[in-house]
């Protein structure tokens, strides 16, 4: 959880000026390469899917870390195979 919270801030220290809380673009907006949108398209997206899992790991329930583990596989193989037609 603690991973996604920095890669949380991290994004948005990254962004700077250019981020908002509605979708607009300013005078002087530029596309941002540098940080952690190096390594990372979305990174904001990514901490959310890290906080995620994160919690699904955590809770003492079996049932949300068995749909983690089987929910997970399926979204992807799914993705995969809808992107090969």
């Amino acid at each position: 959880m603690i991973a996604a919270l920095w890669l949380f801030c991290r994004s948005h220290l990254d962004l700077g000026q250019n981020w908002s809380q509605s979708l607009e673009i300013r005078k002087g907006h530029q596309l941002v390469t540098d940080g952690v949108y190096r390594f990372i398209r979305h990174p904001m997206y990514a901490s959310i899917w890290i906080w995620c899992l994160a919690q699904g790991l955590l809770l003492e329930n079996g049932w949300p870390g068995g749909t983690l583990y089987w929910g997970l596989p399926s979204c992807i193989l799914f993705a995969h195979l809808a992107k090969k037609r």
